[in-house]
């Protein structure tokens, strides 16, 4: 009775946790909510600080997408950000993060990767969301998807906040849709002085 008492306990807190692992992914596309980007990108950032590497983050965002969901049908959208999430996580590496950023944007965090490495990840993830077709019952037509890409690096032993990087991705997202979208954009503070260095 003590026994069964005892893996009833430990039971109880295995659910828990698993309760609590569970509530901190989006529903939709079981990514990490974007709550928990300041806890990651902080204990991130600082083992990149400890051994002296850099830190790369980049936000996507679905071109067009009330588009695709007024056309379409949300139905339609929701696939679409299910397949670009199951896309971004099966093209990154064990040590990166993917998380469900907003509606229909995700971000990225890719520590110690350099800065051409950054550019190569953000254009080998462009050009797979472009190849994607969604599949619709009621239409032979998929809906086409593109993505813009912001992406913001911060070099071992850079000042820059976790926040300022943050930033620096978002607005370099917004240089990539504001000039014409289907694009990633880079930014390197050590490089530019400039943010939104277009890398294509």
């Amino acid at each position: 009775h003590i026994h069964c008492q005892q893996i009833g306990s430990q039971l109880g807190v295995l659910f828990s946790s698993l309760s609590q692992m569970q509530s901190g992914k989006d529903t939709l596309t079981s990514l990490l909510n974007r709550r928990y980007l300041p806890v990651v990108l902080k204990h991130e950032v600082t083992l990149a600080m400890e051994y002296e590497l850099p830190m790369t983050v980049a936000i996507i965002d679905i071109d067009h997408f009330k588009e695709i969901n007024d056309s379409w049908g949300h139905m339609v959208g929701d696939r679409a950000i299910k397949h670009v999430a199951e896309l971004l996580s099966d093209n990154i590496r064990s040590s990166d993060y993917i998380f469900r950023y907003g509606g229909e944007e995700f971000c990225a965090l890719l520590p110690g990767v350099s800065a051409a490495e950054a550019l190569a990840v953000g254009e080998r993830l462009r050009k797979r969301i472009q190849n994607l077709r969604i599949p619709h019952q009621s239409s032979s037509v998929a809906p086409h998807l593109t993505a813009s890409i912001g992406v913001a690096l911060r070099e071992a032993g850079s000042p820059m906040s976790n926040q300022e990087l943050t930033e620096y991705a978002d607005k370099t997202l917004y240089r990539a849709q504001t000039s014409g979208r289907n694009q990633v954009c880079f930014y390197n503070p050590a490089a530019s002085s400039l943010p939104g260095e277009t890398a294509l």
